[in-house]
């Protein structure tokens, strides 16, 4: 069961990795790294490899809605549920991907806040 259950995950990255444009840490530049402590950005590890999905630039620079969202979400959130949030559409956004909103940080902070809420029904 748990060998499926890391394969499946390994594919569902895999596929993020495939639709999704990524940076490597050195196409992000000397100051990936203090960025990511900030809360600017995040990264994602996958197969040994660190990326940074880049939406979370723009004009080569951190977009500022990203750090307001990061903050939003919760604690406990891994690098990976904070890179699927931003794909899968959202109730709180009327259906739409957090990604489709990024000029929209009130928006998107507001559903953040909400991204650790227990389903009912």
């Amino acid at each position: 069961m748990w060998a499926a259950l890391a394969a499946d995950n390994l594919a569902i990255r895999d596929r993020f990795l495939a639709e999704i444009p990524v940076r490597s840490g050195a196409a992000v530049g000397t100051q990936a790294e203090a960025r990511r402590e900030q809360g600017r950005i995040f990264s994602v590890e996958h197969r040994g490899t660190q990326v940074y999905p880049a939406f979370q630039f723009r004009d080569g620079q951190p977009h500022p809605t990203i750090a307001k969202v990061l903050a939003a979400l919760p604690e406990g959130f891994s690098d990976w549920q904070r890179a699927f949030w931003f794909v899968v559409s959202n109730g709180w956004l009327g259906r739409q991907e957090p990604i489709e909103l990024l000029n929209d940080p009130e928006a998107l902070v507001g559903a953040a806040m909400h991204a650790g809420d227990e389903f009912i029904g």
